[in-house]
């Protein structure tokens, strides 16, 4: 099976294009691989490499880093077969926000529809949607979504108390299980702006909508039901859209704040003040954290994109990684390296100095790119990416250790997003982005051995 080999199937509807540019040179060693060639072994041995993970994925990103890492699962070094495929009777926007999450027997989705969908596992049906299932009417926030504690939590508005709510949902019913209401400023006109999840706390960022309001961080024990206690986060406006929570710190960006307000926050939660900040031009970039940096990406109006590197402990700049085109969304970490979308091309990066050890480019076909569905998901042997747009869809899988096409898998859309595992699963949804063309979630398995 060859990278080159192409689907029958053409998309309905040409999305608009996204210009693109050369790559430009980068300083280090650096071992290209061939995109053109299939490396059927793994580097770590002989013996195939079987799907395996866990049963379930707790965040959108993965985890609180949002590395996009799963830890633990492999991928197969064979090319997958379809072990079923459904068109899906949801609406679905993109990773952030939006899932997909999986539990033991539902993938959950959230849009404005539904405020939550629950799909089977089993053959794709919808379970249960939140937006029947309430009493109260909702609206979704642009907020995260989590399984904790049993239930799966979600930031919304109760449009008959106008209260904004972390509420917990039964997996299983798609009934509220809990609320607990956020006591926000009337008189600033604040309003909850981000949230995530981390173990038995959940965190509300907000922001006001008066020249002289306070941005806060609520947090609330979701255990207890309560919200424990609040925080000032700027001066100001900051209107914060994104976190990553690690070792007792929040990381907030926004691309929403005005001039005079850093748009980037680390927030201790042992001293409930802010530990530093900065001011950088992300876009819609999220935090990605590891033990020892923060990374962004920076579009810069005045000179070469990069990935920046932010020490966790002040908030100075580690490094720079020089782009033509810095990703939409930020980029993957594990244990080993940073990975990186620039102009269709991954990179893998040492992360002590952002040197790159190695890069994929394909020859043709989909292209890579960094965007919030698209970051590729790491585990212990391979990356699996998505793509986007075009007029054809392929996952690709990658050894993270050589950088080598390992297999690729085309499905007839015009974009598909980058496959979680769970269990023995590959997971993936595949999208035309338009009214006409379905939204379809792809179970994929390994190949049957005799």
């Amino acid at each position: 099976m060859m990278e080159s080999r192409r689907s029958p199937y053409r998309r309905r509807t040409l999305l608009a294009a996204i210009g693109s540019v050369t790559s430009a040179g980068i300083a280090g060693c650096l071992e290209e691989s061939d995109p053109e060639s299939t490396n059927s072994s793994p580097t770590d041995g002989d013996q195939q490499r079987r799907t395996v993970g866990d049963d379930t994925v707790d965040q959108i990103f993965v985890d609180t880093r949002n590395s996009m890492y799963q830890q633990g699962a492999t991928v197969t070094t064979s090319e997958p077969s379809l072990a079923w495929k459904r068109d899906l009777d949801v609406d679905y926007y993109s990773r952030i926000g939006r899932g997909p999450l999986l539990s033991e027997d539902s993938l959950f989705i959230s849009n404005n529809r539904d405020i939550l969908a629950a799909i089977s596992r089993t053959d794709g049906s919808v379970r249960w949607r939140f937006s029947e299932t309430a009493v109260d009417p909702y609206t979704a926030h642009r907020a995260s979504v989590a399984r904790t504690n049993g239930v799966v939590a979600t930031l919304v508005l109760n449009k008959r108390t106008r209260d904004s709510e972390v509420i917990g949902i039964d997996p299983e019913t798609g009934q509220k299980q809990w609320a607990v209401p956020i006591p926000l400023d009337e008189s600033d006109d604040e309003h909850a702006t981000a949230f995530k999840v981390d173990g038995d706390r959940a965190y509300v960022g907000t922001t006001t909508r008066t020249d002289d309001g306070v941005s806060k961080l609520y947090v609330v024990d979701v255990a207890n039901r309560r919200v424990e206690w609040h925080a000032p986060l700027a001066a100001g406006n900051l209107y914060p859209e994104d976190m990553a929570i690690d070792d007792g710190t929040v990381f907030l960006t926004t691309d929403e704040a005005p001039d005079d307000v850093a748009n980037v926050v680390a927030f201790d939660l042992e001293s409930r003040k802010r530990r530093w900040d900065a001011t950088l031009p992300i876009g819609e970039g999220i935090p990605v954290v590891d033990t020892d940096h923060v990374y962004l990406p920076v579009k810069a109006a005045d000179g070469p994109d990069s990935i920046t590197a932010l020490s966790r402990t002040d908030g100075t700049v580690a490094w720079r990684f020089e782009q033509r085109d810095a990703p939409r969304t930020g980029v993957t970490v594990d244990d080993e390296h940073v990975y990186v979308v620039d102009d269709n091309r991954l990179y893998a990066l040492e992360p002590t100095d952002g040197t790159p050890t190695w890069s994929f480019q394909p020859d043709g076909g989909p292209r890579l790119a960094g965007s919030s569905d698209t970051l590729p998901v790491v585990t212990e042997n391979l990356l699996v990416t998505g793509s986007w747009p075009g007029d054809e869809a392929r996952i690709r899988a990658i050894d993270k250790a050589s950088g080598e096409l390992v297999w690729s898998y085309d499905v007839p859309h015009g974009t598909v997003t980058s496959p979680f595992v769970a269990d023995e699963t590959l997971w993936a949804i595949g999208n035309d982005h338009s009214d006409e063309g379905p939204i379809t979630l792809y179970a994929l398995a390994d190949q049957a051995t005799e």
